[in-house]
């Protein structure tokens, strides 16, 4: 019987998370994404240790356990591979350029190889577990050459790549390193998922640029084939979404998190963001522009509070840690200006909240804030939504440069990047009638659930399938 196994970077074992724990986006898509039908979920397991082998031969060093439907096998990583692979070439260089920060891009001249290497060692693990028919579904950045490996070792299933982050224009493949080795390398999966219509036209386009003679472009609608050689990639985009039911029924229940309770007041209006702290998230923008509200509309003094959950995550890297040390700065300062003796605007939070506690905070905060500079799509814009109770439901304020801007054209959408726009933006959610609150909820929540976390894996899976079939609907050769 075919099975689905997944490979991402980071796995999450049920039973070694903290009790505040709390997963990114990606990994709560794929255990929901996983839960239903079961599967095998490959990959780190958080864990660097020094007496681990560099080299990618070495399979026996994954570890498997079981948990309900879903059967986890993990690796430690070797510091090598943590600071080649992860902190080096797929965070310094492709996470950071393909967010647009070319500026920020740092890696050695080593890092690439390595990143070849993990991407080996972790296809030679797909080879020992995978059947003919499993399908294969990889996650994002820091796998692009896994199939390349896999096809390498004479693997002939399926197997699919979705691209969780931005696809860049271009101009930034100049700024990656072995850029177009990579794009050669993405053309090995057969179906490979973007998450909006503009990221899947870059890449196509990138694809044109770099292999003008390799390739042969084919198109339906709003889909892309791609011929490279014997084999045929399809190009499309497939909006992640959420468990909008479950969200709900979790932001039902009582706020148990006696931590975040103490920072809630019932007389003062919460403006909530939570996110990790990375240099995509907008964080220093949005907190000048508040700092720039409340010299605008000095009337909102002692009336809101931004609580702003930050938490650190790449601390071993020296952009995130000069990032830290900038939004500390800048809370201290707004908090110092603007602070009274009974209010501060500012509650700043780096300990994480559950899952569980983050969904009835979702419902208690009045406005939710999410400012991406660049963001393959932002959950949490999604599950405040699904969070929200209908009789009396919150704004969400989104940054236009998000994913989610595409599908969440009834949020305000602001410029992370202007003041004045996000200055408004917040005006406007303050003011905001009771009855424009419940018309724009409606409308979004509507889409939420026409677009949730089944509709993606099944729409990403049904094409995976048909990829296998010899006879793929052609309609218009462009190239």
């Amino acid at each position: 019987m075919s099975k689905l196994i997944v490979l991402s970077n980071r796995v999450n074992l049920p039973n070694k998370q903290s009790p505040k724990a709390v997963a990114g986006g990606l990994a709560v898509a794929l255990q929901e994404a996983l839960a239903k039908d079961g599967g095998i979920w490959i990959g780190w397991n958080g864990q660097v240790v020094t007496n681990i082998s560099d080299m990618p031969d070495t399979v026996n060093r994954f570890v498997t356990e079981q948990h309900d439907k879903v059967t986890y096998v993990t690796t430690a990583f070797s510091p090598i591979q943590y600071e080649k692979y992860y902190c080096g070439y797929a965070n310094n260089r492709l996470w950071a350029g393909m967010h647009d920060r070319t500026d920020l891009i740092v890696s050695s001249s080593e890092d690439f190889s390595v990143y070849q290497a993990v991407n080996r060692m972790f296809a030679k693990q797909l080879q020992q577990i995978a059947q003919p028919d499993d399908m294969i579904w990889i996650q994002d950045y820091h796998f692009f050459a896994v199939a390349r490996h896999c096809r390498d070792l004479g693997m002939k299933q399926r197997i699919g790549f979705f691209l969780h982050i931005p696809f860049p224009q271009l101009w930034v493949w100049d700024f990656l390193t072995y850029g177009q080795t990579l794009i050669y390398q993405l053309l090995d999966y057969d179906v490979v998922g973007l998450q909006t219509q503009p990221d899947a036209q870059n890449c196509v386009a990138v694809i044109e640029q770099l292999l003008p003679h390799a390739i042969q472009i084919t198109q339906t609608n709003a889909r892309t084939l791609i011929s490279h050689g014997d084999h045929t990639t399809l190009i499309q985009a497939y909006p992640i979404g959420i468990n909008p039911v479950y969200i709900h029924k979790l932001a039902s229940q009582p706020l148990s998190d006696l931590a975040v309770l103490k920072n809630l007041t019932s007389t003062i209006t919460t403006i909530l963001a939570v996110e990790r702290l990375d240099y995509t998230k907008g964080i220093p923008e949005r907190l000048q522009a508040f700092a720039a509200f409340l010299r605008r509309y000095p009337q909102y003094l002692e009336r809101i509070q931004l609580y702003q959950i930050a938490c650190p995550s790449r601390l071993d890297i020296q952009t995130y840690q000069q990032l830290r040390q900038q939004v500390h700065t800048l809370v201290e300062q707004i908090n110092s200006q603007f602070a009274t003796a009974s209010w501060q605007p500012i509650i700043y939070q780096e300990d994480p909240v559950s899952h569980d506690n983050l969904m009835p905070l979702f419902r208690q905060c009045q406005i939710c804030w999410v400012n991406s500079l660049k963001d393959g799509m932002n959950l949490v814009a999604k599950e405040y939504i699904a969070a929200q109770d209908e009789q009396n439901a919150g704004i969400l304020i989104l940054s236009k440069n998000a994913g989610a801007a595409h599908q969440l054209q009834q949020a305000i959408l602001v410029d992370p990047t202007n003041n004045d726009s996000m200055i408004e933006g917040l005006y406007q959610a303050l003011t905001m009638t009771k009855q424009q609150r419940e018309q724009r909820h409606q409308s979004l929540l509507q889409g939420i659930y026409e677009t949730d976390i089944d509709t993606w894996r099944a729409h990403f899976l049904a094409d995976l399938t048909h990829m296998d079939k010899p006879n793929n609907p052609i309609t218009e050769t462009i190239k």
